[in-house]
């Protein structure tokens, strides 16, 4: 009797192991996360004054497989760029819902800005839900993209922003990324 119980158990481990190998091995890829914030000097002043300072906060994770489009995702956004305005125009601010996330890859030259880092580059794309910035009046909704380089532990990251292709909600655009160091903060890659 203690044989036979002694064998169901061992059965009964044996199955629990395959088991749990067999769940481990069918569970999907994690999808990606990007989080973090920072203080960037902005030197694509559009007032047209000197450089000022742009401030950015964000939360973002995919909530799907990627498409042609990027990342499906969902998170939040918020920019606040502070500069010595020849107008008097002293900051802008931008609040949105992320609507997708794309890995660039590593940057080539003429697209990294100040960035010296290998490390990839990723597009947040989001619409924007509160600015105080002027939006054209034929736009239902516009977006804009902010771009992020997470160089690692104790390295520089790296961040930047476009606001082109204002009436487009899909990620993966080419283009001048302009990428610059933050000078305090973070950003993280997950």
């Amino acid at each position: 009797m203690r044989r036979r119980a002694s064998i169901l158990a061992l059965a009964v481990t044996v199955l629990w192991i395959a088991a749990g190998s067999a769940v481990q091995a069918a569970k999907p890829p994690e999808l990606p996360k990007v989080g973090g914030g920072g203080v960037v000097l902005n030197m694509r002043n559009f007032t047209g004054g000197p450089p000022g300072l742009a401030f950015a906060g964000f939360t973002a994770r995919a909530i799907g497989p990627e498409t042609a489009d990027g990342f499906p995702a969902r998170g939040q956004v918020q920019l606040i760029a502070r500069f010595d305005a020849p107008d008097g125009f002293p900051y802008a601010r931008v609040h949105g819902e992320v609507v997708c996330l794309w890995n660039h890859g590593s940057p080539a030259a003429e697209h990294a800005g100040n960035s010296d880092s290998d490390a990839d580059v990723w597009e947040i794309r989001l619409r924007i839900t509160n600015t105080n910035l002027a939006l054209p009046p034929a736009l239902d909704d516009a977006y804009v993209s902010i771009y992020i380089q997470d160089g690692g532990a104790r390295q520089t990251d790296f961040a930047g922003e476009r606001f082109t292709d204002a009436a487009d909600p899909d990620c993966g655009e080419d283009g001048d990324w302009d990428l610059e160091p933050l000078i305090r903060g973070n950003v993280h890659v997950h």
